[in-house]
């Protein structure tokens, strides 16, 4: 109820008045305040923003930010500042605004008293306490950031009733992390882990430690991954490895075990390397900045170099497609854990009864309102019934139930990551419930509940965007591009809702949205205005529309041919602010002239040099739009992407550090790419590594012309997969045909316009929508013939002259961009993101179909499938326009596995006979059907670990000499 109340005490104190305050509102975080200060000596007015770390215990948080981004503030004000930042600890919104300007005005501001350290290399010692409530709230555990948006305020008193009657967790007494020596501790928990197979390390010596950070390793290629570590980005020579520090003591078994929610005692970071010890420069860093600390995110866009050498040969990675394994390590585990020892039930089971306790009586699903006692039964059953699984040794090991004297936190944590890793696909990573029986997603994902859908695509719960731009550029640019089209051609079936997305809202020539006029000078990034004070702030994004008089009455501003600037403002002054532009729209019968790269000259207006502008600023929730307008703000908030590319440089030199803490990305445009290649629900891999030679035997489509860059689907959405399997299974009983015989399905083109691929690619083919008639019946239409479905790939001519009063009635993705085509009463939309290396031209796919012809609609001259379950995309190839640079990405396939044999039938055809690799489809159903391919699978494609059996036990390495041959500790 936190963040509730602290949104209601945000509202009313807007309504306030309050002396030398203006402009009070919300920050882009959660817990965020932000408001200009009118100071006094010296004379300046000043952005502050106050933060409210632990914003769900609000208005009881034990910790308060305060600082200004305003530039060129007097130092003395800045230490004022700091000094003020500890008294507002514990207050509201009214009292915290009420005691800062108390504060200011004072002359002096006594500094509240600092226990000083011994050493210098120690930090001071925190007591880690437990908040004496009478509960300890479990939904942290679920919706770590904030309750969802879909909860209906109605219910919200209700909800919090019934949770506090139905959540039991025992209470806890405050508990300190005693100061010991806990050396010979710290070598008994890494001798153990060494012997359980992880190789040790430390960094550092550090007081009462064996060192300031630990490490623990583990080669990938001990856990006998399958094919999923190929699509996670890892490579068999590659470590998963686990850093820890412990700022205030090692903690005993059970001051861990009490710890609360969000706790601060261990921090933990866990990603891989190249060696099975990272270099102690990249362990440091990856501890100088939390990817959840939203203060460390907003000093991170100051920086401009990397923490550490981007060559660095041991450099430690986080694994950002696990960042909510990472984020659950830091935070809550020791609330599982407890749970789990508590009840004597396995990690997932924990998962779950925390989950359903969180959610109490609120859930309305039937199958959540088992009790404690009743589930725990329930979850011990399955627990033996799955205890004889064969797993790796390395984590088939559990150490979890140890007694208190044996309890190894190092140990326990590591073994938790990995099994977490192992066991991403099969289980929700929201509710922990297991997916669709018989499946196993090739990435961390959720089930198809509603609230755990909202919460993977809206609240950053997933896999970060992080993993995507750096493993796969291409992709992204692809997912991005396919957006812009689908929205320049009005095509996008879900939009964007649900993600607090504020956005441009011009209005009409007679009713403009809320907007400012100003005289801009585009040579000089210029703009300047006549307020008392100033409006914007460094960074923000604004809208300028110039006013030139080609508005057309009645009809949205965006909808005219004017011309129109997406800025960003760097500089803010009394007079006036300096900006870049990000893209450009001028229009003219002739051509469209684009500045993607914010080149104010080649968009300026020759004809004078101060032009006259409306200024729109990115304030209005995207919600809150009806879809025509929401059609018309899609294409520019599109445009605030930055390049693949640059987003991917900044993350490769900045490691450690999210995207959204980069200068060049604003909020809105962080959050619509995060949804956009989130929402992607199947797994896309670029196929075209190296040159365009077909080399036999290798993983690229032969057969192919040239020019068109190959993608592969890895794997379509969870649910598609799993009902496409069902349905070859269901066609083809076992025993009903000779194996020799066998082919279960042929593969097929389809081709569509640009603007469909977006929706294709994220739920499949349907036939929901019919553009090009149904001559032979409904249904999904394919061809084995490349020449046939290739004419389905062109974009939709649209009718009217440019610049006509037509024009002006149509949405902007028809006004936006377009080009002259040779007849001056046609135009084409040119549906290209600004920003794409690829510029794709069009597309198609290689499909694979249940191979039961007589069942379709039609045959000849195409093959017309009705039942959608029946066809599952594999390849994707794209039109690129010039030549793409190239990036070095790693390679997403397995070693070569022959290609498949196809119904001598049914074929498929380009200029010559296609092949398809076997690594179009997935392993499991090369082992039902073995006889699709020559030989055997390759060992990597086979269960289990390929240098030693299961239950082999072995040890890891001491990478620094900690103990002798014995395992004694070493002198």
């Amino acid at each position: 109820m936190g963040y509730r109340k602290f949104k209601a005490d945000l509202a009313a104190a807007k309504e306030q008045k309050y002396d030398r305050i203006s402009r009070l509102r919300g920050g882009d975080s959660e817990g965020e305040i932000i408001f200009l200060y009118q100071h006094d000596e010296p004379v300046c007015q000043v952005e502050i923003q106050i933060s409210i770390q632990d914003v769900e215990n609000y208005p009881d948080s034990r910790e308060v930010l305060l600082f200004t981004a305003s530039d060129d503030v007097d130092q003395s004000l800045i230490g004022r500042l700091q000094n003020t930042a500890p008294r507002l600890v514990g207050k509201s919104i009214h009292g915290a605004i009420t005691e800062f300007l108390r504060l200011m005005s004072t002359s002096q501001i006594e500094q509240p008293g600092e226990e000083l350290c011994e050493e210098p290399c120690e930090e001071p010692t925190e007591a880690i306490s437990r908040d004496s409530e009478d509960e300890l709230t479990p939904s942290l555990l679920s919706d770590p950031w904030g309750e969802s948006d879909l909860e209906m305020e109605s219910d919200v008193d209700a909800f919090d009733d019934d949770h506090r009657l139905s959540a039991k967790v025992d209470n806890y007494a405050s508990v300190n992390i005693q100061q010991r020596d806990a050396t010979e501790q710290q070598r008994k928990d890494l001798l153990q882990a060494m012997r359980r197979g992880f190789s040790v390390g430390v960094y550092d010596h550090r007081k009462n430690q064996l060192g300031d950070i630990l490490s623990l390793a583990v080669k990938v290629s001990e856990l006998g991954l399958t094919d999923n570590g190929l699509a996670w980005g890892l490579k068999p020579t590659d470590y998963f490895v686990m850093l820890l520090r412990f700022p205030h003591g090692y903690p005993s078994p059970s001051e861990y075990q009490s710890l609360r929610g969000r706790q601060s005692a261990v921090s933990v970071r866990f990603g891989k390397c190249c060696t099975a010890k990272p270099s102690k420069v990249s362990a440091q860093a990856a501890f100088d900045y939390d990817p959840h600390d939203t203060e460390h995110a907003r000093d991170a866009k100051a920086k401009t170099s990397a923490p550490y050498p981007a060559q660095d040969s041991a450099e430690f990675i986080p694994l950002h497609l696990f960042s909510s394994i990472t984020k659950l390590l830091n935070k809550d585990f020791p609330i599982i854990l407890r749970t789990r020892r508590d009840h004597g039930i396995s990690w997932s089971a924990a998962q779950i009864l925390l989950h359903r306790q969180s959610e109490g009586a609120h859930i309305r699903d039937d199958t959540f309102r088992s009790s404690t006692v009743d589930y725990v039964a329930e979850a011990k059953s399955k627990d033996e019934q799955s205890s004889s699984a064969s797993t790796h040794s390395v984590v088939s090991q559990d150490d979890a139930l140890s007694d208190e004297e044996n309890f190894n936190i190092p140990l326990v944590l590591m073994q938790f990551a990995l099994q977490s890793v192992l066991k991403s696909g099969k289980f929700c990573i929201n509710c922990h419930e297991q997916l669709e029986e018989g499946f196993e997603a090739a990435k961390p994902y959720v089930c198809s509940r509603p609230l755990c859908l909202h919460q993977y695509f809206s609240s950053g719960l997933g896999p970060s965007i992080e993993h995507d731009i750096l493993t796969a550029p291409y992709v992204v640019d692809l997912l991005v591009s396919f957006f812009y089209a689908a929205v320049m051609s009005r095509r996008v079936r879900e939009m964007p809702t649900g993600l607090g997305l504020k956005t441009f809202r011009p209005g009409t020539p007679e009713a403009p949205g809320n907007h400012h006029k100003a005289e801009v000078s585009f040579e000089t990034g210029f703009a300047k205005y006549e307020f008392a004070h100033p409006m914007f702030h460094k960074g923000e994004r604004l809208l300028m529309i110039v006013r030139d008089g080609k508005f057309i009455r009645d009809m949205p501003i965006l909808s005219s041919l004017s011309e129109r600037h997406l800025c960003e403002v760097t500089e803010v002054g009394t007079q006036g602010f300096s900006f870049n532009i990000l893209q450009t729209w001028k229009f003219s019968v002739q051509a469209l002239v684009e500045t993607p790269n914010g080149n104010p000259s080649q968009a300026a207006s020759q004809k004078t040099k101060w032009v006259s502008v409306y200024l729109f600023r990115c304030i209005h929730e995207f919600d809150d739009l009806d879809n025509s307008e929401r059609d018309l703000a899609l294409p520019i908030m599109a445009c605030g992407i930055p390049p693949v590319a640059q987003m991917r440089e900044f993350l490769q030199a900045n490691p450690s550090q999210k995207l959204s803490s980069w200068s060049r990305i604003d909020h809105p445009s962080y959050k619509l790419l995060h949804w956009i290649v989130a929402s992607n629900r199947s797994l896309i891999a670029y196929d075209d590594h190296g040159s365009n030679v077909e080399t036999p035997g290798g993983n690229k489509v032969i057969g192919m012309e040239q020019g068109w860059m190959q993608f592969r689907f890895l794997q379509g959405s969870p649910e598609k997969e799993l009902r496409f399997t069902e349905q070859i299974v269901s066609e083809f009983p076992e025993n009903q045909e000779p194996s020799s015989r066998l082919i279960p399905t042929l593969f097929a083109f389809h081709g569509s316009p640009l603007g469909n691929w977006h929706s294709i690619i994220r739920s499949s083919l349907d036939h929901t929508v019919s553009e090009h008639g149904r001559a032979y019946g409904n249904g999904v239409y394919l061809s084995n013939k490349f020449e046939t479905s290739s004419q389905y790939c062109k974009n939709k001519v649209v009718m009217g002259l440019p610049g006509s009063p037509m024009v002006g009635a149509l949405n902007i993705s028809e006004s936006l961009h377009f080009e002259v085509t040779a007849d001056p009463f046609h135009f084409k939309i040119d549906e290209h993101w600004p920003h794409s290396v690829l510029k794709v031209a069009s597309a198609i796919a290689i499909c694979e179909v249940v191979n039961r012809p007589a069942k379709f609609v039609s045959m000849i001259p195409h093959y017309v499938v009705q039942n959608i379950d029946w066809i599952q995309c594999r390849y994707l190839f794209v039109k690129v326009e010039g030549t793409v640079p190239k990036i070095d990405t790693p390679v997403m396939s397995q070693n070569s596995m022959g290609y498949l044999r196809q119904d001598a039938n049914r074929k498929l055809h380009g200029k010559l006979e296609i092949l398809i690799p076997a690594s179009a489809i997935p392993v499991s159903r090369l082992k039902m059907y073995p006889h699709l391919i020559n030989g055997a699978l390759p060992s990597e494609c086979t269960d289990g670990p390929s240098s030693r059996e299961d239950g082999e036990t072995f040890q890891g390495q001491d990478l620094d000499g900690l103990f002798d041959s014995s395992g004694e500790k070493s002198g």
